[in-house]
């Protein structure tokens, strides 16, 4: 059922199939430190294949419908605390298999799973059809060896304690031990957010020394108690973004290693829907602020690929890749197959989350903020340094400008960015301007030297609008500013603009040029 049609891998020769692992790394060239630090190592992430848990949903959702709390809470009371692959889950994997033995056949992966059984059974057959898995351990023989490791600068820890508790096994924490030359590997700290839990009670999961006789494996981080070992409860989300936190460090760290190394050329990371969600989210955005309202669904087996470039961050080349299955195996990947939607917000609208309006008076917005309104404007077809106004996608405006005018920028931010944006300017006293008049009277006047504050710039994203945003970011114009009135004029004088304007306290000033003037003392 593995889609071959659609592979382009395909041009991989039989001849150069034949060649050993070590021949192939012995006729390929090493690229030197200078370029693999410009060209970095690619990165594969990977979801796990279908489990027994992720039957459970679609099942229950067919049954009681839309109601999500009541759907979640009977997805509990029948999931798995480590569930197993399912017979199709089975299926991908040997799918996986056959695309990363073919993708990776002349590369030096280092394949990292989470500890999880559905993840492990997920990322095996690929890492024994590409000739990595170790031998089996025996319990006590697991610590670092550094006969059998690159030392990348500071000395190994003894990974299981003198005395057979639990010790951390933290092999590359922030890039402070050494580097295994195993390239099989279970992550301790990869498991999906929950843990190992089942209801309101916590399991301590599979011991180090059943992991690595079972798979072969090299663990790292992993507890000799049980990879959930350390968790007392089940994992709030908090606590697993936190966690998520450290893994993009600890990920950092191994990838800045990998590339100033010879070992290893590519990096597999295999886990579970929601906590790659998070990692990617910080992979991509370079960010540790969470994205309400948007989730990176990974199908079941999807693989997105990244190129990590050292010291300056990530690129996203392909994202959920499902070429190495056949339709009917694309699986895990809507809504309502895996309860993507309950990663969203609950309980609140995106829409309704306005934040109060931010003032920056006569100064500079910071950085991120002036793309964001750049990119608000452009979508009203307007440049930054237009004098326009745009209430609610509604009239234009121009106002005075002299050498010692200031700007006020009023913005509502909200989970998604920017999404109302207002600025004024205030002509100091004692600094005649000439104000241009409307389009329709095509003439020019010079008002009398005053203190004035003239609304520049009034623009709403769309989908926010009718929502008070334009009436707040005038609200707040007002109060900041120095001026007793705002003045506002709309070149062509738009039913639809004068009428806004009138709704938030704006009066008629002069009709020969449409101006309107609103007392800056009004709530």
């Amino acid at each position: 059922r593995c889609n071959k049609s659609r592979r382009t891998f395909m041009f991989v020769t039989l001849s150069r199939l034949s060649r050993t692992r070590s021949n192939m790394a012995a006729s390929s060239a090493c690229p030197s430190t200078s370029s693999r630090l410009s060209q970095g190592v690619e990165v594969l992430l990977v979801r796990h294949a279908q489990s027994t848990n992720n039957l459970i949903y679609p099942d229950v959702y067919a049954q009681l419908g839309p109601d999500e709390v009541a759907v979640r809470a009977e997805c509990e009371k029948r999931r798995h605390r480590d569930a197993p692959l399912s017979q199709v889950g089975r299926q991908q994997a040997e799918c996986l298999a056959e695309r990363l033995s073919h993708q990776l056949a002349d590369r030096k992966p280092l394949l990292i799973s989470s500890p999880m059984q559905r993840a492990l059974d997920t990322l095996y057959p690929s890492a024994k059809a590409l000739g990595l898995l170790g031998s089996p351990r025996s319990t006590g023989s697991n610590s670092a060896d550094p006969s059998m490791a690159r030392d990348v600068g500071l000395e190994a820890v003894d990974v299981d304690g003198d005395d057979g508790d639990d010790g951390d096994d933290r092999a590359l924490d922030f890039g402070s031990e050494v580097l295994p030359n195993e390239p099989w590997w279970c992550y301790g700290d990869f498991y999906e957010v929950g843990g190992c839990y089942f209801q309101s009670d916590a399991f301590p999961g599979r011991t180090r020394s059943e992991l690595e006789q079972a798979y072969g494996v090299r663990c790292v981080s992993v507890p000799a108690k049980g990879w959930y070992a350390r968790g007392e409860a089940r994992e709030t989300h908090d606590q697993a973004r936190r966690r998520c936190q450290r893994v993009f460090y600890w990920l950092l760290a191994l990838l800045e290693t990998v590339v100033r190394g010879d070992d290893h050329d590519c990096v597999v990371l295999l886990g579970h829907g929601d906590f790659l969600c998070q990692l990617l989210e910080r992979m991509v955005r370079g960010s540790t602020q969470h994205l309400r309202g948007t989730v990176f669904a990974h199908a079941n087996t999807g693989v997105t690929r990244l190129q990590f470039i050292p010291t300056r961050g990530f690129v996203l080349l392909e994202f959920n890749s499902l070429s190495h299955l056949e339709r009917p195996l694309q699986l895990g990947g809507h809504p309502t197959q895996d309860s993507w939607s309950n990663l969203l917000p609950q309980g609140t609208a995106l829409l309704d989350l306005v934040a109060s309006p931010q003032v920056y008076p006569d100064a500079l917005l910071p950085r991120d903020l002036d793309e964001q309104v750049a990119a608000l404007l452009a979508v009203h077809g307007l440049g930054k340094g237009q004098d326009v106004v745009k209430a609610k996608g509604q009239g234009v405006a121009e106002s005075p400008k002299s050498s010692s005018s200031s700007t006020t920028h009023v913005l509502v931010q909200t989970d998604v960015g920017v999404v109302g944006y207002a600025r004024a300017v205030v002509a100091k006293q004692g600094e005649p301007a000439a104000v241009p008049s409307s389009a329709d009277v095509g003439a020019q006047r010079t008002l009398t030297p005053t203190t004035a504050a003239w609304v520049e710039t009034v623009v709403v994203a769309p989908g926010w609008r009718r929502r008070g945003i334009a009436t707040a970011l005038i609200t707040s114009l007002g109060k900041h500013s120095p001026a007793p009135a705002l003045t506002v004029n709309p070149t062509g004088c738009s039913e639809p603009a004068l009428a806004f304007f009138n709704r938030v306290g704006f009066e008629a000033n002069d009709s020969s040029l449409c101006s309107l003037v609103r007392r800056t003392g009004l709530s």
